[in-house]
């Protein structure tokens, strides 16, 4: 028995007799003509896999080589769909399951973007602030019940390391819980003085805090990228000074060595007061050596400070490493004999030979220029009482009541006066200990080539600065937060082809847009960085001496020592000199003529200072 199919209906008919071969009969379900073919060719023509094939129960005799049609079978189940639709089905289905995984993946990357950029509640920070890394959490996928679509593996989602609300009082939060290797330090209290000034910050009013924040938002908006208002809004200091340290030993470093070091390991700016410095002999690069046991960076670095006599003050969201306040206010009475100085009635010769009754240095005209170059707002002739500064007159000695910087600053002059008369000096501040500025502009006059086409972090620039030239660059932390422009977030370019480290500090300080800066010399081989206005205030303009004539170069012929002051006045930052008809303008700059010596002894800020001597170097140069 074999099969053969209708080329009609496509039904497939049974044929039992192989008498039928080669003839043509109907097909019991359409009528249509069947031509029987050998079962060879029917295998070759239709090679598809064998089908169920009817036979009915009771066989009927087929006449050979008749017309009549075989017996009806009965009806077989209908045909299913082909191999082609199911394809195309199959095809169809998976576009529409790619498509709705896509759709539900990238409607769950929004949901989770939209809840990491709220802002979370507010959390106490911790005390120690332990770096917690990014940790990978495969979303969980929901259960849904019956056949699903095969899903692609879960992405894995980064969740930030911030310290998330804490449902259980009683659990520590991970940050809290965290270890810290080595061992644990208990904690203790700040020194008195730190503990007031944190009370201090603490109790500052919160209109302050609105102001400063809406006036970093304005700038920010003035200058986008350029200002970070979180850098410069108020960090919690105490906070940080109290970082566990496992103890400490220090073989002959610097104290601005051990400074630099604390402010690294607490993120914490730190500020040397060098002017109250300078007055109590304290050298910056003096060494330190000692072993300091566990305890915080805030009692570490009182440790290493109290032998020294300084202490650490919490202000405008840094710390100032200076004297006790007491010390700083205290009034003290010193005598000055001068009696070497005061040439009575005798005859002041200047350099040209010529008699000069101004040179003449008698005890008042000595005490009225002490009183214009050190202090013309605080110092009085007259003693106007027990808390106020004083200069009186007693025979050839000065009395001078004041603070222990102003006590110093009117030795040091003296000391100028002896040196520009060669006389003998009555103390052993010799050299770049008198006069500082005079060496450090030697410095600063060093060659020396700097070159940064990008903005660049002035963090990053110093360091190298300070291994070029070798001298130290300190930093007043205190005058850039006050401008609100803190040194982290300070950026700067610099062009400077075969300069000086003088042309090249200026260039890139002056590329700084977010503040005015500039820089002083505390030092033969120090300086320190602020803003302009901080460095034009009183307290921090410095007295230096200019020569303006010598035998060899004297003042060209009709100009006079006068007319020269008159043109540096007009000439150098009008606006900064004093006025003698001008009340308003008391404790401004100032300048005193030495016609003996040929010299100008001149107080002022030291940007001045540094355009008066170029100035003069042009003005004396045989090339003009």
């Amino acid at each position: 028995m074999f099969t053969i199919r209708c080329t009609t209906c496509e039904a497939r008919l049974g044929v039992k007799d192989e008498t039928l071969i080669g003839q043509i009969l109907a097909c019991p379900k359409c009528g249509s003509m069947v031509l029987v073919a050998p079962p060879n060719e029917e295998k070759k023509s239709e090679p598809r896999e064998p089908e169920l094939i009817h036979e009915p129960s009771e066989p009927e005799s087929v006449v050979p080589n008749s017309l009549t049609a075989a017996p009806v079978p009965p009806s077989l189940p209908e045909a299913g769909p082909s191999d082609s639709e199911l394809r195309l089905r199959k095809f169809l289905f998976g576009v529409l399951a790619g498509f709705v995984v896509f759709l539900i993946f990238g409607v769950g990357i929004l949901i989770v973007r939209g809840r990491q950029e709220e802002p979370g509640p507010v959390v106490p920070v911790p005390e120690i602030a332990v770096p917690v890394p990014e940790v990978a959490v495969p979303l969980p996928q929901p259960v849904v019940p019956g056949p699903q679509v095969p899903a692609p593996t879960p992405a894995l989602v980064p969740v930030p390391a911030v310290p998330q609300p804490i449902e259980k009082p009683d659990e520590p939060s991970p940050v809290e819980s965290a270890e810290v290797p080595g061992p644990q330090v208990e904690e203790k209290a700040l020194a008195p003085q730190v503990e007031e000034k944190v009370r201090e910050e603490a109790k500052k009013p919160e209109a302050e805090i609105r102001t400063t924040t809406d006036l970093l938002a304005d700038m920010e908006r003035k200058l986008p990228g350029l200002v970070q208002p979180a850098a410069a809004l108020a960090i919690d200091v105490p906070a940080r000074l109290r970082l566990p340290l496992h103890g400490l030993k220090l073989d002959k470093v610097s104290l601005v060595g051990v400074v630099r070091m604390l402010s690294r390991l607490t993120e914490v700016p730190i500020t040397l007061d060098v002017d109250e410095f300078r007055c109590r002999g304290i050298d910056i690069d003096a060494p330190i050596s000692g072993a300091y046991a566990p305890g915080t960076a805030g009692e570490t670095l009182i440790a290493v400070l109290t032998p020294l006599k300084l202490e650490p003050v919490i202000e405008d969201r840094q710390v100032l490493v200076t004297v006790p306040q007491a010390e700083r206010d205290k009034l003290s009475e010193m005598p000055f004999d001068v009696s070497d100085l005061v040439n009575g009635t005798q005859d002041a010769v200047d350099l040209r030979g010529k008699v000069d009754p101004e040179g003449i240095l008698s005890p008042e005209r000595l005490a009225e220029l002490i009183r214009r170059l050190i202090d013309p707002v605080g110092f009085s002739i007259e003693e106007k009482g027990p808390d106020q500064p004083s200069l009186k007159i007693d025979g050839m000695t000065l009395v001078v009541k004041h603070r222990r910087r102003m006590l110093d600053e009117t030795l040091r002059l003296l000391e100028q006066f002896r040196v520009l008369r060669n006389l003998p000096q009555k103390t052993k501040i010799v050299g770049e200990l008198l006069v500082p500025e005079v060496f450090g502009w030697d410095a600063v006059q060093a060659p020396l080539t700097m070159n940064y086409y990008q903005p660049i972090q002035l963090s990053e620039v110093f360091p190298q600065l300070e291994a070029a030239a070798k001298i130290r660059i300190l930093v007043d932390h205190k005058a850039l937060n006050r401008a609100l422009s803190p040194f982290s977030s300070l950026k700067g370019t610099v062009r400077s082809d075969r300069g000086t480290v003088d042309t090249a500090l200026e260039k890139l300080l002056a590329s700084v847009d977010t503040a005015s800066l500039t820089y002083r010399i505390v030092g033969a081989d120090a300086l320190e960085v602020t803003t302009r206005d901080v460095a034009g205030q009183p307290n921090k303009m410095s007295i230096e001496v200019h020569r303006f004539e010598t035998s060899e170069q004297p003042l060209p012929d009709g100009e006079t020592p006068e007319e020269l002051v008159r043109t540096i006045r007009t000439a150098l930052e009008r606006g900064s000199w004093n006025d003698a008809g001008n009340s308003e303008t008391l404790g401004l700059g100032d300048i005193v003529i030495d016609k003996p010596s040929g010299c100008l002894i001149v107080r002022q800020g030291q940007q001045v200072q540094r355009l008066l001597r170029l100035w003069l170097g042009k003005k004396q140069s045989p090339a003009q």
